[in-house]
């Protein structure tokens, strides 16, 4: 169901629904033309934001100003998201290729010898180690059944291409937020503007996660889990995907992994919750960081190595039974940013032949994911190439806070239990177009903006599952709208 703020009944937070009401107070337009007020009200009542610690609800920064591209630019977008979802998908099947591609992601001598709660404290080694038991052969066999819903982060380049940030197969979240607000907006009846681009992440989403838990169920109600952070602040784009998950029949539960493994059971290669419910699907909202999988709400495990391997083993146990899956350990690997790296040395050629596509598409892949990239031996090498102001730090870490420049203090790295990586900066388009933005109550102006396109694309066919547009100033790093300074943003297609 696509969210419409026109007076009109649609689904709400609890499951219920819910009409729009005025805002309360003043309602004198802004000088720019907008209704603050109403504004305002329609943040809060949409919840266009996260769940604090001290469980409020924080709004995030919105743009009342929508990137305008073309149609082309738009369909461009589209084209290079899909064919790098297929390849990241079709090697999630091929866990040769991807050891290979791990050969030199080595932290110390080896870690194909050593036991689980021996290896380093990065996840990328736990799951090489996975991957080096699956090709020869030492765990029994896997039965879970991958499900693609992930994200394509790109930017526009100056060339007039997209260039692919990073992938996400895990936790690609976010995604009704853009939908809602360019509801939200276009629900102000003095702002016009042209065309949006269709973005149905809500419906898309939520009926690739509930078909996937059908199919698997049968003839009974599906069941399906969202695994959650015990700490979890990305709870209300969740409840959007949730009321329509419950709308089309299925029962959702949220837990958390340690809440999960307390739970659950094993009988004919199926897994129950203690209720006596088969699960059907596992939708993994968190588990992309190593801290994801450390024991710090259960009193009594310490974080200790052996806890850790405890909640990596059974994650991987999991995948030995018939569940649907979001993602698999495989494809999570696949997306890592190593991986990213490696498959942007590969030739048109190798693209062509390793992921059966055409010339063209080959071609269109090596272009959005070309870069350079340099592998980190000490820690002078960072200094020396952040310096020349073209060049990025990332960790092998997932979220946000894990990107650095000259600009941003760094860290003390680790270098003995974590590989870094320098990524050249895309030299991206800058709108330079005034843009208004609601933050803290209030509307604010901004110029000099960069904007990064995610999308969505949804089950093993790779469809369109709409988009999530996150835009931040130009001389800033990140533009992750919980920590990072960013701001939630949407696209209008113009005329010409």
């Amino acid at each position: 169901m696509k969210p419409n703020l026109n007076n009109q009944l649609i689904d709400g937070q609890d499951g219920k629904s819910f009409q729009i009401t005025p805002a309360p107070g003043d309602t004198t337009w802004h000088e720019q033309g907008f209704n603050l007020p109403q504004l305002i009200h329609h943040q809060q009542q949409f919840l266009l934001g996260v769940h604090s610690s001290y469980d409020q609800f924080t709004p995030c920064k919105i743009s009342l100003t929508p990137w305008q591209i073309t149609q082309q630019q738009f369909n461009d977008a589209l084209v290079s998201a899909k064919l790098l979802s297929r390849i990241f998908y079709k090697l999630s099947q091929m866990p040769e290729l991807m050891l290979s591609m791990l050969q030199d992601y080595k932290v110390t001598d080896t870690t194909q010898s050593l036991a689980p709660h021996q290896l380093p404290k990065n996840l990328l080694s736990h799951f090489k180690h996975y991957l080096h038991s699956q090709v020869n052969n030492r765990r029994k066999p896997i039965k879970a059944i991958p499900v693609n819903l992930s994200r394509q982060d790109l930017l526009y380049d100056q060339d007039g291409h997209w260039k692919l940030v990073e992938s996400n197969s895990i936790a690609a979240g976010m995604g009704p937020f853009s939908e809602v607000l360019s509801n939200l907006l276009e629900s102000q009846s003095s702002m016009r503007f042209n065309k949006f681009a269709p973005n149905p992440a809500i419906y898309q989403q939520a009926a690739t996660i509930f078909n996937a838990a059908k199919k698997n169920a049968l003839l009974n109600q599906p069941v399906i889990v969202f695994l959650i952070a015990a700490d979890e602040d990305n709870i209300y784009d969740q409840n959007y995907l949730i009321n329509q998950i419950s709308l089309m029949g299925a029962i959702v539960k949220r837990l958390t992994l340690i809440q999960l493994k307390q739970q659950i059971k094993s009988k004919n290669n199926r897994l129950y919750l203690s209720s006596g419910e088969t699960i059907d699907c596992i939708y993994y909202r968190t588990g992309y960081n190593y801290k994801d999988y450390i024991f710090t709400d259960d009193a009594v495990h310490s974080s200790s190595a052996h806890s850790i391997d405890e909640l990596m083993s059974f994650r991987q146990w999991i995948e030995q039974h018939q569940i649907c899956s979001i993602p698999t350990i495989n494809h999570q690997v696949a997306t890592s940013k190593w991986i990213q790296m490696k498959l942007s040395q590969l030739s048109i050629q190798e693209i062509k032949i390793n992921f059966e596509l055409s010339q063209q598409e080959s071609e269109n892949v090596k272009q959005t994911l070309a870069n350079n990239y340099q592998i980190i031996s000490h820690q002078q090498q960072i200094v020396e190439a952040l310096k020349e102001r073209c060049w990025i730090l990332k960790s092998q870490h997932e979220g946000g806070n894990s990107v650095y420049d000259i600009s941003t203090p760094l860290p003390t790295l680790d270098l003995q239990h974590e590989k870094y990586l320098l990524m050249q900066k895309i030299n991206s388009v800058i709108r330079q177009e005034e843009i208004h933005l609601l933050t803290a109550n209030t509307i604010q102006s901004t110029h000099s903006v960069i904007s990064e396109l995610g999308i969505f694309t949804v089950g093993n066919d790779h469809h369109y599952g709409g988009y999530l547009l996150r835009s931040k100033p130009a001389n800033q790093l990140q533009c992750g709208v919980h920590s990072a300074g960013g701001f939630l943003d949407t696209l209008v297609i113009a005329d010409k």
